[in-house]
């Protein structure tokens, strides 16, 4: 499908023009961060520094994972690997820093390290998702503006798809990708690449959604797009990738528990080689999402978390062209499960991907399945220690190959 580069550039011409210009700042009658740095109240150091930063419209926020994994028996090999992830971000409230209304600004960069463990697992969805090769990088830079208060807003820049399509929230402490997001995009600008896009995003009511995005599709050409510029974006290289989802939630409420439906529709403009030989212009797919509350300990407090939650989801795409053309996963977690631990997490998770059946495709087993135990242990304001495990039944849609055995002590440390 050819590009439409005057369709992005009317987009982010109407945006820039919709937006409100700053004004000049008045003058604020507040101490500098020397001062509450050095005051009596600011004797916290740090913490009363980020306080007053964010005060200001500056937030920092961080997260550093590491993954001490071991494959006990099938895969590709028996051997351990040590893994780390550093997410670093920082968030710019435009309305406090310059009085620009609704407007926000995001930098994030993310720093990996270490073996990759799909190397020895060999599976297809990833039993690890902080799996990616070594590397840093800016992985997201985008301004967000809000065109109608609560209802209306739009978003240009680097961004991860799975931040704002297909979000299944209750799967968050899996560590199995399939568990956690839906396999069946092709090319998908997610960790570790992600991509340039513009998107827009509407809250039709307070419990309902309309998300609308194109992202950059050019990683289908070989293009790392989360190290790249805007160039394959707004120029003339490779397919563009558009996302459309709707979706409802319902909140707590007379005896009711918390839930939300999600449905999408994507289609990527990229030429695909066809297993069967030749090859097709587009691709296009679809996936869905149900997550709903089961039980609360204290079902009397709209705002309490801790239970049982319980989540599926599933998706679809074109097998001519698509190793992984069906999905399908579904997962449990108990939040307070013990006493004294309110804020510990247990999950129980399977996925599983269908393989294509396209001749040329070369699999020799129709699907992988993989199961998923895991305890989060919060040890401390944010810092956990969460033991999981994981059973992947023909990996990588090998039939040859041993069902694997995978066992990860991931660290977290977030602040």
């Amino acid at each position: 499908m050819p590009r439409l580069p005057s369709v992005r550039f009317l987009a982010l011409a109407a945006c820039a023009l919709l937006a409100p210009r700053p004004a000049a700042a008045p003058q604020q009658e507040t101490e500098s961060v020397g001062a509450v740095a050095g005051s009596e109240e600011g004797a916290g150091g740090w913490a009363a520094l980020r306080e007053d930063l964010a005060a200001q419209g500056v937030t920092f926020e961080g997260t550093f994972t590491v993954d001490v994994s071991g494959v006990l028996g099938g895969g590709v090999r028996q051997r351990s690997t040590t893994q780390g992830l550093l997410d670093l971000g920082a968030g710019f409230d435009l309305d406090p820093l310059l009085d620009w209304k609704g407007g926000t600004a995001w930098v994030e960069v993310w720093t990996r390290w270490g073996r990759l463990l799909n190397a020895d697992v060999g599976d297809a969805q990833g039993s690890s998702n902080i799996d990616a090769p070594s590397q840093s990088q800016v992985a997201q830079l985008w301004f967000e503006q809000w065109l109608v208060p609560d209802r209306l807003r739009v978003k240009l820049g680097r961004v991860e798809l799975f931040d704002e399509f297909a979000v299944v929230n209750g799967a968050g402490e899996f560590l199995n990708n399939g568990v956690t997001y839906t396999p069946s995009f092709l090319s998908v600008p997610s960790y570790p690449q992600t991509a340039w896009s513009v998107g827009l995003y509407a809250l039709p009511t307070a419990q309902s959604w309309l998300s609308l995005a194109v992202f950059d599709g050019s990683a289908q050409d070989g293009v790392t797009t989360g190290n790249h510029g805007a160039g394959t974006f707004v120029g003339e290289a490779g397919g563009d990738q558009a996302i459309a989802e709707a979706g409802c939630q319902w909140p707590a409420a007379d005896g009711r528990l918390p839930g939300r439906l999600g449905v999408g529709l994507w289609h990527h403009g990229a030429r695909f080689d066809r297993f069967a030989g030749g090859t097709q212009s587009g691709a296009s797919g679809g996936y869905a999402l149900l997550e709903q509350a089961l039980w609360r300990e204290q079902p009397g407090v709209a705002d309490d978390v801790q239970g049982v939650d319980a989540f599926v989801q599933g998706g679809s795409t074109d097998g001519d062209v698509a190793d992984i053309q069906r999905h399908a996963a579904a997962g449990l977690t108990w939040t307070g499960m013990l006493p004294e631990h309110d804020a510990d997490i247990a999950g129980l998770g399977a996925t599983m991907v269908s393989f294509t059946a396209a001749p040329g495709a070369g699999y020799t087993a129709d699907h992988e399945l993989a199961l998923e135990a895991f305890y989060m242990l919060q040890l401390g304001e944010g810092l956990s220690i969460k033991p999981d495990l994981q059973w992947i039944g023909d990996p990588g849609g090998d039939g040859s190959a041993a069902d694997a055995w995978v066992a990860t002590l991931r660290f977290t440390l977030a602040w």
